[in-house]
């Protein structure tokens, strides 16, 4: 199990927070890594979450005392209390879904779950452990406490004008690169742009005359609709994060 003596050992500095919270540092070169755990003892799974150069203990212990000491097989997305970041949902993942704490405390890290406070509109909760690190890797900077929205979209596309395009497969990609995407596909009468928010939700976008597109939700070409080339960005940003 983890333990103050075992951090100690592995991390500096170390500081206690009340009785059974603990914020340990990692100074790296341009940023402070802080890593806080809840010391749950033998019984307990301890959670942890990590912070990237923001320090604060408040919010730390309202996210650990919350996630409690019970651990998850599976990654949990449920609702989180209100915060001062906006944050609207509390992702817990496994320790095979995480790196936290690998070569220091391997052992121990097995009895552990990462928290991470989220907007909801960034992970759906059945991630595999494939998707997770490709998330997070690439989409959703975890340990940044005052970012913005991330929204999880997955995206597929053709245009044959540019050569672009995803096959039958689909990848996850960031707002702003869907955005060009669409702006790429102005004019374009033979592709199209699909795309999956996190909740599994499609929408179709194809080019149509007069600088338009048509918005086609749910494969339901019955209920398409035309919206101007400068009205997507509002209504893309309604779609991937409601």
């Amino acid at each position: 199990m983890l333990t103050l003596e075992k951090l100690r050992n592995q991390f500096y500095p170390v500081e206690t927070i009340g009785t059974d919270l603990v914020r340990c540092g990692d100074e790296l070169p341009g940023r402070t890594i802080h890593t806080y755990v809840r010391l749950c003892g033998a019984d307990g799974c301890a959670p942890l979450l990590v912070s990237e150069d923001l320090v604060d203990d408040a919010f730390a212990a309202q996210v650990l005392h919350q996630a409690g000491c019970t651990g998850v097989v599976r990654p949990s997305k449920r609702d989180l209390q209100p915060n001062r970041y906006g944050f609207t949902h509390l992702l817990e993942v496994p320790p095979h879904y995480h790196a936290e704490l690998k070569g220091r405390l391997d052992a121990e890290r097995m009895r552990t779950t990462l928290c991470i406070p989220i907007f909801g509109c960034e992970f759906s909760g059945d991630e595999t452990p494939e998707d997770f690190h490709a998330l997070r890797g690439r989409l959703v900077p975890t340990s940044r406490w005052n970012r913005p929205p991330c929204p999880r979209i997955s995206l597929r596309f053709d245009n044959p004008r540019t050569g672009g395009g995803t096959g039958e497969r689909t990848v996850f990609a960031t707002f702003d690169q869907v955005l060009r995407e669409i702006a790429n596909l102005a004019g374009v009468q033979d592709g199209f742009i699909e795309l999956y928010n996190h909740r599994g939700e499609i929408v179709e976008l194809v080019y149509r005359p007069r600088a338009s597109f048509s918005w086609i939700e749910g494969r339901d070409d019955a209920a398409a609709r035309l919206i101007d080339a400068n009205a997507i960005r509002d209504t893309l940003w309604t779609f991937v994060t409601r």
